[in-house]
């Protein structure tokens, strides 16, 4: 193993540097996605995401400010738009998991 890695003997500093990239080389870098931008289900698209997180600022904005009712009717506007978009997206992808698998059962 000492020779994979090219190891001196007479050098610590260099020796830990060889070491220290091997083990970088050796393991991947792993993205965090922030939980607002990671879809909690698997059919759900970024508009979608975006979509709903408009939706809490407009449920957070009601409970904050006096001009409820404006935004009661933006909201009550924008609600049933998203509950639509969302229940075909989510048809969609269904749709599409059933023809692909067919008529194999345990891939549902």
């Amino acid at each position: 193993m000492l020779s994979i890695l090219k190891i001196k003997a007479h050098d610590v500093n260099d020796d830990f540097n060889v070491v220290q990239d091997c083990c970088e080389q050796a393991t991947r870098k792993i993205k965090n996605r922030n939980r607002r931008t990671r879809p909690r289900q698997p059919w759900m698209t970024s508009a979608l995401i975006s979509s709903t997180r408009q939706k809490s600022e407009a449920y957070k904005n009601i409970g904050n400010t006096r001009r409820t009712k404006r935004y009661k009717r933006t909201l009550n506007s924008y609600l049933p738009k998203l509950d639509r978009n969302a229940r075909k997206v989510q048809t969609r992808y269904f749709g599409g998991l059933l023809g692909e698998f067919g008529d194999d059962p345990k891939k549902h």
